[in-house]
């Protein structure tokens, strides 16, 4: 091959990789956006998650990846952890799609299972276009600091007012929240109500495990001297003040995981400043202690300390839906009730048994996906968990790199307290790709 041939091979190869690493980018920046196209004659579609923000871009980037010809994806499977993580979503795929066949609700809503499978399918392939292009994890770092910044001023607002903000946020899909609303999340203690902010999204812990991840991949920013120091020290309390005013027992505890491996992998990356972190990583806990100081009496309610009703319903909700998708598992071990149909499942179970709670998923990752995709489902999901993590864990950690692996440790954490890792397109999506650009990143 000519040189003039060999440059011509390389351009063409970059501009099919940028193809997909810029609408992957604008996906990240609406992760946290719950803003759907309006069900109008030209943009109808008898899939739901389609007309999510975030299905445009992300599904932008899918078919740039596959008109460009799965650009990276031979590199990918090369590797053996790559392979294997390619294997194991693309197999959990395949299985989703079969669980239509034998699915709950099957011949009155066959809809329902194939939808649910279509969206995996897409959240996977979004994953391994991320994935296989390797995306520079500082472009999805930089996306999440964007979106964490916006978000101090959307939760201060919501916070401060008691309910919706309005203005912009409302065309931008806000959710009408008020502290007088029916079923809203609030935090009680003492007899007074505190009202837990949305963002953007249709309840706190969603935008508690975008925040969670978003947090960590700021810190990767912060730790660079190319920022002053006054100003990370004010963005980084600014940012992780809103996370804490999700009060999302879950993500608090996915956060400590994720700051904790944060630290660890940070520490050895040759090119840190270690004395930076150790000023970054004092100023979080004084910041953890003022809030905690704060809201005390709010934080002892959700740690279960006293009788608020509000935290005593919502344990016992938990341990419904929980209880409920342990008799649909032991139904249906192996195999499931197909995708998509846990819910409706459980909402039997729950009838049967005379229980006023709804049904839904039950708060826990691995419940979710056991319920309805049997214990093959949960070996799948295990398999490509494990060799991301293999994967991610090898090579040069830079501080980018390893804001990544601490954002898919918060969430998989978090996961064992709530579902939406595993069941809302954005977060499937996302939380793959992050553990796969960091697999992909490794040099």
């Amino acid at each position: 091959m000519t040189r003039h041939a060999a440059s011509a091979v390389s351009v063409l190869t970059g501009l099919r990789r940028w193809a997909v690493l810029a609408p992957a980018f604008a996906a990240f920046m609406l992760w946290p956006l719950w803003y759907r196209f309006p069900d109008t004659p030209g943009l109808a579609t008898s899939y739901y998650f389609m007309r999510f923000a975030f299905a445009l871009p992300a599904g932008i980037a899918v078919l740039a990846w596959v008109f460009g010809g799965f650009c990276g994806f031979r590199a990918l499977i090369a590797a053996r952890t790559g392979r294997a993580f390619a294997a194991f979503l693309l197999a959990l795929a395949l299985w989703s799609y079969l669980s239509t066949s034998w699915a709950f609700r099957r011949e009155a809503d066959p809809q329902l299972a194939l939808g649910a499978s279509m969206q995996l399918s897409s959240a996977i392939l979004f994953a391994l276009a991320v994935t296989s292009t390797r995306m520079p994890p500082r472009i999805i770092t930089l996306a999440l600091f964007a979106g964490a910044l916006w978000h101090v001023a959307l939760v201060g607002q919501q916070v401060a007012l008691q309910g919706s903000a309005g203005g912009i946020w409302s065309s931008l899909g806000e959710f009408p929240i008020s502290l007088d609303q029916a079923r809203i999340s609030v935090v009680q203690a003492e007899g007074i109500r505190l009202l837990r902010p949305y963002g953007l999204l249709p309840h706190p812990n969603l935008l508690a495990g975008y925040l969670v991840a978003a947090v960590l991949a700021s810190a990767s920013w912060l730790i660079h001297r190319r920022l002053p120091l006054i100003v990370s020290l004010t963005a980084g309390a600014a940012v992780l003040w809103a996370f804490l005013l999700t009060f999302s027992r879950g993500a608090y505890l996915g956060f400590g995981a994720g700051a904790l491996t944060l630290l660890v992998l940070t520490l050895r990356s040759p090119d840190v400043d270690r004395h930076r972190i150790a000023t970054l990583g004092a100023w979080t806990v004084i910041i953890a202690v003022a809030f905690a100081a704060v809201y005390q009496p709010f934080l002892l309610a959700r740690a279960g300390v006293g009788v608020e009703t509000t935290e005593q319903y919502s344990a016992a909700e938990r341990s419904e839906l929980n209880a409920a998708a342990l008799i649909v598992i032991a139904e249906h071990p192996f195999t499931g009730v197909g995708a998509g149909n846990l819910p409706w499942r459980s909402a039997a179970v729950l009838n049967e048994r005379g229980s006023i709670v709804q049904g839904n998923y039950p708060h826990n990752i691995v419940l979710s996906i056991a319920g309805e995709y049997g214990l093959v489902g949960v070996a799948l999901f295990a398999g490509a968990v494990a060799a991301g993590l293999a994967g991610s864990l090898r090579g040069r950690y830079t501080a980018h790199r390893s804001a990544l692996i601490a954002g898919f440790a918060a969430l998989l954490l978090a996961g064992q307290f709530d579902y939406y890792m595993v069941t809302f397109m954005q977060f499937q999506a996302a939380s793959l790709a992050l553990i796969g650009a960091a697999l992909a990143d490794r040099k």
